[in-house]
């Protein structure tokens, strides 16, 4: 009967220690967390987490039946009880500071204080002058006295003396009465840590665990009284740092502590009993431990999700109900969920993609996201699955040719962001996007066109005229060549168009080519990187003064290499015609703007590349919505066919070689005279988008409405 008795005064001491650790861890997280910068906050903070340390580890050892193992945990245990003497004087002196009693010799102690006490661990971690072995008493293990434990209980009290002296000092300076009676209070639970940890079974024999009857309830009652003074200790001391009334502060600890450590209470309450009791009642502990804790967290929890859930859907930022049924607002998780059902239900790539196509879904950008999170997501589960998928679709010959292509750019990014090695699976979706785009009649959106630029740009584009070639070790641009415009009559302006230069014949004295594309990113950074890009043949003409800015080149607006590049000026224009046809050994320039327009409205004088209506999907201007360059060459519908040559109209400005007030002079000098830019931009409206258009402007002036196209003149030309 009496082991019996004991033994469940030991459960309940167990369970009310296990009360400790998690209120006092939940009010150490609780004042870090709000004011960590107070010096009372800090110190309260190290007092409690020493004691925790100690009722932690004595929860430890009464599971422990090791004796080498509770000699380790109990020395352990001694950074809580050497350290908690050095921590309440701290916390003591900084209640003192506040009420105005500032003492640097009182100040001083606190390191001292601290110094005493790691000395005092390192005698109980590593030798037996401060404690020695374990020993066995009842069912309780504890560590002996060593020769030098009366000396640390001498400093023990001692310094709990002074700072209760310390603290009584705070309670006299104190001039209001609320003031005084909270820190009276303060003062009687002040003795709370000491008397917690103060490990008393080294010294008395009244506290043996031989007289269980007497010695679980003197223990029992001992952790109540500590439990309620450091109740009390708390609720007075998190006060300080507070910017917010008493009550609020008193209702804010409250809240907390009945929040998070008091679920984890009641779930430790639940664990224990049902262990306890599971065998009495013939189940299986882990299987009655399983039900019981998933019913109390869902017990505990319920009326919180219902708030939650109350409160998400009255602010329609994660969840909305419609007749009963919950489902996500953010389309990406319900894309996400999405793709997850595809890859778990439909398992031949084949399918999938057959899904995809069904009415349409790759032309809704509903479905982009989905499709490329199903790409990814099978690519972290089975790369070569992934890579089967997007060749797949890539092949997809079934279906309106709109869609096949929006499929292989949907392919095409997905194999980027696999960040896969597979070169045949590049070159496969490179060459499809590339065949599909090129189709003429294409009913496609100005946007998609964008997307298979920029899809292309990441894998590579490998077409004529985009990229760079590499000659004689150097990096050259790769210039595709539209076809000659023959010398001859020519009728170029306009009467009746503003920004146009009058209506006339001209006569072009020698046929000319002009490059297919404008000058791309890439091939202009040939330049920008070449070891003499400041060369002064380069330069030559240009204003000296301004030689620095000149070679400043601004940023791309734009950054893919298969982009017109934009931001640039005319000097530099130049410049690179310069370069570049010393590399090549050809008559590299800038068109001048007769030539530009001859060759835009070649053969009939048309008034647009493509003829005579102006079409939204042809060209790269504010109309399309797309509201930056693409990549070159993607409105096939918009180029001239006749010579080949593609994005006259639109993308960006051309710069040209002559003057605008003085068409025929194409001098380079420093004169800052503006030159002329033709074939709008995608920033232009409609009306700038005609063939005879013409604009102006500084040639220092780098905007990124700004590019430019080369010519070769055969043979070269000479000066108008």
């Amino acid at each position: 009967m009496g082991s019996d008795i004991a033994n469940l005064l030991s459960f309940f001491n167990d369970v009310l220690q296990a009360i400790i650790v998690i209120f006092g861890s939940a009010v150490v997280l609780y004042n870090l967390n709000r004011v960590a910068r107070h010096a009372v906050i800090r110190s309260f903070c190290a007092l409690i987490g020493f004691v925790v340390i100690v009722y932690l580890v004595e929860l430890l050892v009464s599971r422990t039946i090791v004796t080498v193992s509770a000699e380790m945990w109990l020395r352990l245990e001694w950074v809580g009880i050497a350290l908690v003497p050095a921590a309440q004087y701290h916390l003591s002196d900084a209640l003192l500071a506040t009420t105005g009693a500032e003492a640097r010799r009182r100040r001083y102690l606190v390191p001292v204080f601290y110094v005493a006490g790691f000395l005092f661990l390192l005698l109980a971690l590593f030798s037996d002058w401060l404690v020695g072995e374990v020993m066995r008493t009842s069912q309780l293990l504890h560590l002996q006295a060593g020769l030098l434990f009366p000396l640390f209980s001498l400093y023990y009290w001692v310094t709990t003396a002074v700072s209760l002296y310390n603290v009584w000092r705070a309670r006299k300076r104190c001039l209001i009465s609320d003031t005084r009676r909270r820190m009276t209070t303060t003062f009687l639970a002040f003795i709370a840590a000491p008397l917690a940890v103060f490990p008393y079974l080294l010294v008395s024999s009244v506290f043996s665990p031989n007289i269980p009857l007497l010695f679980w309830p003197l223990l029992i009652g001992g952790n109540l009284v500590v439990s309620i003074m450091f109740a009390f200790l708390t609720a007075n001391l998190t006060y300080f740092g507070a910017d917010s009334p008493d009550r609020v502060v008193r209702v804010r600890l409250f809240k907390f502590m009945a929040r998070v450590p008091l679920a984890g209470t009641i779930v430790l309450l639940v664990f224990v009993l049902v262990n306890r009791s599971s065998r009495f009642l013939g189940l299986q502990t882990e299987t009655a431990l399983g039900f019981a804790l998933v019913a109390t967290v869902m017990a505990l929890a319920k009326e919180r999700l219902r708030g939650f859930v109350a409160a998400v859907r009255s602010r329609e930022s994660l969840i909305k109900e419609v007749d009963g049924v919950y489902s996500f607002v953010h389309l990406t998780f319900q894309e996400f969920l999405a793709a997850f059902y595809l890859t778990e239900t439909v398992r031949m790539e084949a399918a999938i993609v057959a899904e995809w196509m069904q009415a349409g879904r790759v032309a809704d950008s509903w479905w982009r996201e989905t499709v490329l999170l199903t790409i990814g997501y099978l690519g972290l589960r089975s790369k070569p699955t992934a890579l089967s998928l997007v060749t797949q679709m890539g092949k997809g010959t079934r279906g309106r040719a709109e869609l096949r292509l929006m499929l292989a750019e949907l392919a095409a990014t997905g194999f980027v962001e696999l960040e896969s090695s597979s070169e045949a699976t590049r070159t496969l979706l490179h060459d499809r996007l590339v065949t599909l785009v090129s189709q003429r009649g294409l009913a496609v959106q100005p946007a998609t066109r964008l997307l298979v630029g920029d899809a292309l740009a990441r894998l590579g584009d490998q077409r004529p005229g985009v990229g760079v070639i590499e000659k004689d070790g150097l990096r050259l641009p790769d210039i595709a060549w539209g076809e000659v415009v023959p010398a001859g009559h020519y009728q170029i302006g306009s009467d009746k168009h503003d920004w146009s230069l009058p209506a006339q014949e001209i006569e072009i004295v020698r046929s000319f080519q002009l490059a297919r594309y404008p000058v791309t990113y890439a091939q202009f950074q040939c330049f920008v990187e070449a070891a003499d890009f400041a060369d002064p043949r380069w330069w030559q003409g240009m204003p000296v003064k301004e030689v620095q800015t000149i070679q400043e080149i601004g940023r791309q607006a734009f950054e893919l290499p298969n982009r017109p590049r934009d931001s640039v000026s005319w000097y530099q224009a130049v410049a690179f015609c310069r370069w570049l046809g010393d590399k090549r050994g050809e008559a590299i320039d800038l068109p001048y703007e007769w030539e530009w327009e001859v060759a835009a409205r070649y053969p009939d004088g048309r008034m647009y590349p493509w003829g005579n209506d102006f079409a939204v999907e042809h060209v790269n201007t504010s109309e399309s919505g797309i509201e930056q360059t693409t990549a070159v060459g993607l409105f096939v519908d918009g180029a001239n066919t006749m010579l080949n040559l593609y994005d006259l109209t639109g993308n960006v400005w051309e710069w040209c070689r002559n003057k605008f007030n003085n068409v025929e002079d194409g001098v380079v000098d420093d004169s800052g005279a503006r030159r002329v830019l033709r074939g709008s931009s995608w920033y232009g409206p409609p009306n700038f988008a005609r063939a005879v258009s013409r604009d102006n402007f500084h040639p220092l002036d780098r905007r990124n409405l700004y590019g430019f196209r080369v010519v070769v003149r055969r043979p070269p030309s000479h000066a108008h």
